[in-house]
């Protein structure tokens, strides 16, 4: 599931009350991120994590994959798909090739190892994302409960029909992009 079919109600109840029961925890941090990207309201140390190990994980799992092809190449062909080669510079690698596969395989062995420090540092945020969740105190989540109900308060104060059991976290990310573009209009015509 993510926030396109999320309703309000489904989000609140994993949010504030950790009831995983009609999404799991992973759909709710992916529902949570696709809304705070959607809505503006991110850039917390929670999103930033989430954000951060992403993309650790993209690039680690991008760059394996060309270091384990082009060994598999190589092992079929007898050297290197040199059209791949280009793929390594999109995540700051310099792979070349001068017709030695002893040399060759020196640079993929080298990727690997300056890999390992990505995957050190991903996990490391893991487990700093980890305990930045469970330390999560309860006061903050009634803080943010309450921050919440006053937003979608103040939304229908402002003739959004809001539907915590119809309307999406989409919708509601919507309603908010929106409210802030007429609000920027307004202090602009104010200025």
């Amino acid at each position: 599931m993510d926030f396109t079919e999320c309703t309000i109600t489904t989000f609140m109840d994993a949010a504030f009350n950790s009831n995983f029961t009609v999404i799991s925890k992973e759909e709710y941090i992916h529902i949570n991120m696709q809304y705070m990207d959607a809505s503006g309201l991110f850039l917390t140390r929670e999103y930033e994590l989430q954000i951060s190990i992403q993309s650790m994980r993209n690039k680690i799992n991008c760059v394996m994959l060309g270091v384990n092809l082009q060994r598999e190449f190589i092992k079929e062909f007898g050297l290197p798909y040199l059209p791949a080669l280009s793929e390594f510079n999109k995540y700051g690698y310099r792979l070349t090739w001068d017709s030695d596969l002893k040399d060759f395989e020196t640079q993929l062995q080298r990727i690997e190892a300056n890999i390992q420090s990505y995957i050190t540092l991903a996990n490391r945020k893991e487990k700093d994302l980890k305990t930045t969740i469970e330390n999560a105190e309860i006061i903050d989540i009634k803080q943010s409960r309450a921050q919440f109900n006053k937003m979608l308060i103040s939304l229908q104060k402002m003739n959004y029909h809001i539907d915590k059991s119809k309307t999406t976290m989409e919708d509601l990310a919507t309603m908010i992009v929106l409210n802030k573009e007429m609000a920027k209009e307004n202090g602009t015509k104010h200025s």
